[in-house]
């Protein structure tokens, strides 16, 4: 969703932009923005706060931006770009494993919302140490039922299955 995003808000810039140029005597295109402030590119000490500028705008005529992506694949799967790896400890004994540490590298591009990301990354983390490590559907070979249809059975990983640093 991304590019889409971009769009829309660049759309909406641009005519918070028209909006400001009025006030501002110059068009739309002359203008820039940076650090809060809308400004002429080429006389920067020609400005308006951006909260000003939102001010200007009519309550009726809000300001809308648009903005579309490219249909999602037909294919199930789609390229990323990644790795990871896990340093861990297992305790030939009992098949215990426990995790030491872990590290993730993701190529997304330019985030618009950084903690998002990260906050994917961690989830995707999770589910593969999950499936790798604790959880298990278990199915009777006679009648096919889940035996493990709750979360008392199927473990999934928590905090506690992880690194604290």
């Amino acid at each position: 969703m991304g590019p889409a995003v971009l769009q829309a808000a660049a759309e909406a810039r641009q005519k918070l932009f028209e909006v400001t140029a009025l006030a501002l005597g110059v068009d739309g295109k002359a203008l820039q923005s940076k650090n809060g402030t809308i400004y002429v590119k080429s006389n920067p000490s020609r400005s308006v706060p951006f909260k000003s500028a939102c001010q200007r705008v009519a309550p009726d005529q809000p300001i809308i931006g648009m903005g579309s992506r490219a249909p999602n694949p037909k294919e199930p799967m789609m390229a990323t770009f990644g790795a990871q790896t896990v340093e861990l400890d297992v305790d030939t004994e009992t098949g215990q494993v426990t995790i030491l540490r872990f590290v993730a590298a993701q190529d997304f591009g330019k985030p618009i919302n950084p903690k998002l990301c990260i906050s994917q990354v961690y989830g995707g983390i999770e589910f593969g140490v999950g499936f790798a490590l604790t959880e298990e559907g278990l199915y009777d070979p006679k009648t096919g039922k889940l035996l493990t249809g709750n979360l008392s059975e199927y473990r999934m990983p928590t905090s506690l299955d992880f690194p604290t640093r």
